[in-house]
Order: C-alpha cells, then structure tokens, then sequence
C-alpha cells in the first residue's frame, strides 16, 4: 500500500499581516483612481467650481492664500506680472503727487465675468483721472484672511494711500500668525502635493453636496459654498476686518471697506456699521444700485458677479466718494 505524503501545515496570516496587506492594497487603488481621474481630467484644479469658465485659469498651492496664480503674468484673468488686474506695470512708489489705492477682495473685486477695463476698479480710475492709480488685487475666492495675508506679505510695499477692502465680513476663521511665504514643515508639504490631487477635488465636491463645511485651514481647490434656505454662502466665520483695519492703523494706510453688494430678489449689502471695527470706513454701493432702477438681473450675473452695467454703477459711486472718503480720514499721513 503506497505512502501518503505528510500534509503540509497551513500557513495562518495573522492580523498585523492583514492589516498590512489591506493598507498596500487600498494605496494601490488610490493611486490607480487618481492616475485615472489626471487621464480624464488632465487640467489641474481651479480654486473655485471646475464648472465655472475660471476653473481655465491656473493656480498653485501657497501656504499663506490657499491659492494664487500659477504664474505671472496670466494673460487669461488679464493679470500683469505685478499681481495687478491691468495691463500696463507701475512702479513700486507712486510719483509725487499720485494717489495710490489698492483694492483687494475675492471675484466682485478681481471682476469675474467682465474684461478688466470694464471692472468697477478701471472704471473707477478713469473717471478719477491720471492723478490716480487703482491697482486690483482682487482674487477669486479669496476671503478676508487671504486679504489680511496680502497685506502683510506684499501690499505695503506698493506704497499706497489707501486699500478699499471688497470681502464678505464674517467670511473665514480669524487667524493672527505672521506670514511663511512659502510651504514650511511637512503639513505644508502635504498640503502642497495634495492640491493638483483629483481625488481631493472630488472629496470637497462629495462635502459640499452633503451639505458639510470645507475649512478654510484645508488645502482645497475648489471654493465651496455652504448651501442654505436662499442658496448663496452662509458667513458664519469672525472674519479678520479688525486685523486688517489695525494693520492700516499700524502703517499709517488708510483702510476702506466695501459694502459687499449681493443680488437675491433684491439689491443688498452684507457690510453694515456694526460689522466694522470702531472708526473703519465704508463705501456702500447699495444705494447708488438700487437708485440705478435697474433689475437685480440687469445688475448680477448670479448672487454677487456684477454685470457690465452693475460694474458702471459702483464705479460712479466709488468716483465720487473716494476723494471724500481719503479725506475724511486726514491728509499726509505717513506711508509704510
């Protein structure tokens, strides 16, 4: 009778070895769906709704703004080497006698959905005359931390008179550490590589249709809205318009803020006196709006992206009170 061959034992993988098989397993799938997703979708993320026609418009990761242009200049948001939505470069200081003012903010500021001659800034300057330089710095997206960032890192070295401040007031956390001008230790690191990430996008898309927050402090490309009962951005966060008001005061720079004019049915404004640190100036251009008689849809584009005609409206407003507005706060004071 022939000999039955001795079974081999078998082998038992323990749960330390399944743990890890499981965690090789799931990064092989990740980096196989993200591989996919940059073959379906080649172009990086915007920082703001890849269905909107700025999603075309580059960005990169930086540590202090979240994001910023990808490079300079950027011909497609008509943005000059300086950073400043205009054609023609200026010089550092203004010359003797020009009046600088600096207009920082999100989209309404930058001018999403208009050429950059028919912004409320140009328009503006044009109708002020050549004794005045309106530089826009204005970004989509950006909040009042982002404008508070620019202050500190660049806009003081433009020398302005002042800074008309277009941002919703209670908008993003307040945050008062100085500025790292580019990504330092590795959650910086992280956050830089998972900016082009495809599937990060789709993580803040799965956020927003689920209806949870996307943090400012989470390095995310798409700028997502917080949907409530009349569909536009909830503003919950403190907001950083105290800082941004004593950086001025600081410097010896006269800080202005917007009224931020939105179209829901009606002509209204976010920024009120009491959403404003004590003794900060505003420029309301609701009034000028809705004096104009002109339909909320002859006016806005959607909530807050001005029309040609709303572009007009505020630049008009802004012309004529601007002189008043710099002068109220007092002449001569000393530059940074």
């Amino acid at each position: 009778m022939p000999r039955r061959a001795a079974a081999t034992p078998t082998r038992r993988i323990g749960p330390a070895s399944r743990l890890a098989l499981g965690g090789i397993g799931a990064l092989v799938l990740i980096v196989a769906l993200e591989l996919l997703l940059r073959w379906a979708w080649p172009a990086e993320p915007a920082a703001l709704d890849p269905a909107s026609p700025q999603a075309r418009q580059p960005y990169r990761y930086d540590p202090d703004l979240g994001w910023t242009w990808a490079s300079l200049p950027e011909p497609v948001a008509e943005v000059n080497a300086d950073g400043f939505r205009r054609r023609e470069r200026v010089p550092r200081a203004p010359a003797e006698g020009q009046r600088r003012v600096v207009v920082l903010g999100d989209s309404q500021a930058q001018g999403a959905g208009v050429v950059a001659a028919d912004s409320f800034v140009s328009l503006a300057e044009a109708r002020l005359g050549p004794k005045w330089e309106l530089l826009n710095a204005g970004v989509t997206g950006y909040r009042s931390l982002q404008v508070l960032r620019q202050l500190r890192r660049d806009i003081g070295g433009w020398a302005p008179e002042a800074v008309l401040v277009d941002c919703m007031p209670h908008d993003s956390p307040r945050e008062d550490r100085a500025v790292l001008g580019r990504p330092s230790g590795w959650a910086d690191r992280a956050r830089e590589g998972l900016w082009g990430s495809r599937l990060w996008v789709l993580l803040h898309a799965g956020l927003a249709v689920s209806g949870l927050r996307s943090w400012e402090s989470m390095p995310f490309p798409v700028q997502l809205p917080l949907l409530r009962a009349e569909g536009v951005a909830a503003v919950s966060e403190p907001g950083n318009l105290d800082l941004i008001h004593r950086w001025g005061e600081d410097r010896g720079v006269k800080v202005i803020f917007m009224s931020y004019p939105r179209g829901i049915g009606h002509v209204h404004c976010l920024t009120g006196p009491d959403d404003l640190p004590p003794g900060a100036l505003r420029f309301d251009p609701c009034p000028a709006l809705v004096a104009s008689g002109l339909p909320v849809e002859a006016l806005f584009f959607d909530v807050n992206h001005l029309r040609p005609a709303g572009h007009q409206i505020v630049a008009e407003a802004l012309a004529a009170e601007l002189p008043r507005l710099l002068d109220a706060l007092g002449e001569g004071a000393p530059r940074p």
